[in-house]
């Protein structure tokens, strides 16, 4: 997607993106991300019974849809890597993981 035209956020700036827990499928199997418009510092990947806290670098707002990103933390079995993610808060929502600008795979609500 080209966020070119995407505003972005400043860290000392609110963005209203509420609080809510997306279901994702993937090829490892479903799992979850909490956001939390309070903490707007951090969102939370829910996979099995361990909760990741991944750090948000990026906030952008396009159109009342708010994008968030940074970088993937202690996803060892779920990702075997460490990625760059992009999750953008539509209806249905998409995260995107990246290594080195090469998109590695795409997950969508479900």
């Amino acid at each position: 997607m080209d966020v070119s035209s995407w505003k972005r956020i400043g860290d000392d700036e609110f963005a209203s993106f509420g609080k809510r827990t997306i279901s994702f499928s993937s090829p490892a199997g479903n799992y979850a991300i909490f956001i939390d418009e309070d903490d707007q510092g951090s969102v939370y990947a829910l996979m099995g019974d361990e909760t990741l806290r991944w750090g948000v670098d990026v906030k952008m707002e396009y159109n009342g849809v708010f994008l968030l990103s940074g970088m993937t933390f202690g996803t060892n079995v779920f990702l075997a890597d460490w990625y760059w993610y992009e999750i953008i808060l539509s209806s249905p929502a998409v995260i995107s993981y990246w290594g080195d600008r090469i998109l590695f795979r795409k997950d969508y609500e479900i």
